[in-house]
């Protein structure tokens, strides 16, 4: 199971870098495990990622992945969080702007908006995270969470293209958001219905170690 695990983030690390979501360094995939959380190396590029990049961070001593512990003790949803530096995502995160549900799959997998975190501790991530999939932390990038891999890869991914459409229709006027109410309705929809089938099956086929 261990290396199906391993097998798993590898290859959603290949699709982080095929969509252009990934820096240099600095990026993390980590997925829950029953005695913590599986994560990739600090420092190792996604980019040459391999199983020996690939570590068991113990949820009560995490070393550095306190942000990925805290999500997993406080969140029994999410069993998959990703950490990005995507070029539109970090834009904005910087400049300290919230993104509102732009886009129809940003609402159904993020929540009515994607916050600005205070600060990268854990307590303000997680409050500001709260009732959504992502969040964006200033000098430190998107953090996505998921059911599985393929759920927070995919909120990294929609995140990334709704900053992108936020920040270029900035010279048009501005994008029209979705109603709140709307948003928030399509993303607990999403979460309770038409996607729970689909991530049932992926967590059952790749297990959670």
């Amino acid at each position: 199971m261990t290396d199906k695990i391993k097998e798993n983030i590898i290859k959603y690390a290949e699709k982080i870098i095929e969509q252009a979501l990934s820096s240099e360094t600095g990026d993390i995939i980590t997925v829950r495990a029953a005695q913590g959380f599986y994560a990739t190396k600090k420092g190792v590029s996604l980019t040459s990622l391999t199983e020996e990049d690939i570590q068991l961070v113990d949820s009560n001593k995490p070393d550095g992945y306190e942000v990925f512990a805290a999500l997993y003790k406080e969140r029994a949803d999410v069993n998959a969080v990703i950490l990005t530096h995507s070029h539109f995502c970090c834009k904005v995160a910087d400049a300290g702007v919230n993104i509102p549900s732009v886009l129809d799959d940003m609402a159904q997998i993020i929540g009515p908006s994607a916050k600005v975190s205070k600060s990268a501790q854990p307590a303000a991530i997680l409050k500001t995270m709260k009732g959504r999939g992502a969040c964006l932390v200033p000098g430190m990038g998107v953090i996505a969470t998921g059911r599985t891999v393929d759920e927070a890869f995919t909120g990294n991914l929609v995140l990334e293209k709704a900053a992108k459409v936020f920040v270029e229709a900035e010279n048009l006027g501005g994008a029209k958001p979705i109603n709140i109410v709307e948003a928030s309705l399509m993303h607990y929809i999403f979460k309770k219905k038409y996607s729970k089938k689909d991530q049932d099956a992926k967590l059952n086929d790749i297990g959670k170690a």
